[in-house]
């Protein structure tokens, strides 16, 4: 199961924003907003090669996909008042690397440090995507110290993968989940958590295990009584991204 979208283009800046951001050279910018519009996007759009007339193309995009997502972001920060919801939005729009983009960012953390803390320490997803959002903005490490207390207890609790619980229950352990939360451990460790090598470990042990002879890996863990246990691209994929995470964690 996935989030549910807010709406056609916040995937679209969602996707503009992050392929920019890890691939083009890291997190977004993690000071104050700069002064510049969209600098930082610009250098990266031309260490990539990108020409002139898409490097504006994109530019356009990215204000269109800021003003789209701040319209719909509540006086408080949220989006929905959801977690899940606020996180995912407010990462996009802290990626976006231009003022408005920055302050509605910080305005969705804001709300999920406040009253969405809950949901964030207890949805695998929303946990994860919390701690991507707090890294890009070097923002409240004793929260994302939380996150990754509760994540790192429940890979062990669940044998090495997550459900949609960060604790449990839930939902069955999946590939899904497992990488929103291993991701959020690789954030919550960027901004001061100390690296849990069992946690990892266990995870670790789990992603070689489910690992079929193609190579492949299915969308639940091999002994698993439910589920899509044949591999597929997606499940291949995200177990790959979480073998090198844990790989660089341990």
């Amino acid at each position: 199961m996935r989030p549910p979208p807010l709406a056609r283009p916040a995937p679209l800046l969602l996707l503009a924003a992050l392929l920019l951001a890890p691939a083009l050279g890291g997190v977004a910018p993690r000071g104050p907003a700069q002064a510049e519009e969209l600098e930082e996007t610009e250098r990266r759009l031309k260490s990539a090669r990108v020409d002139a007339d898409l490097r504006e193309a994109i530019r356009a995009a990215i204000r269109r996909g800021v003003a789209w997502l701040r319209s719909r972001q509540d006086r408080r920060g949220s989006f929905h008042g959801q977690a899940g919801h606020t996180a995912l939005a407010g990462l996009a729009l802290r990626h976006a690397a231009i003022p408005a983009g920055v302050e509605g960012g910080r305005h969705a953390i804001a709300w999920l440090a406040g009253a969405g803390r809950r949901a964030v320490l207890e949805e695998c997803y929303a946990a994860g995507l919390t701690a991507l959002l707090l890294l890009a903005d070097r923002a409240e490490p004793r929260l994302a110290c939380e996150i990754h207390e509760r994540l790192s207890r429940g890979a062990v609790v669940s044998a090495g993968y997550w459900g949609y619980g960060t604790v449990g229950g839930a939902g069955p352990p999946n590939l899904s989940t497992s990488q929103f939360a291993a991701l959020g451990l690789w954030a919550a460790e960027g901004l001061g958590a100390p690296a849990d090598a069992r946690s990892w470990r266990t995870h670790l042990e789990l992603l070689i295990r489910a690992q079929r002879d193609d190579g492949s890996r299915g969308y639940v863990p091999p002994d698993a009584p439910l589920g899509q246990r044949e591999g597929y691209p997606t499940g291949t994929f995200m177990g790959l991204a979480n073998l090198v995470l844990a790989e660089r964690a341990l």
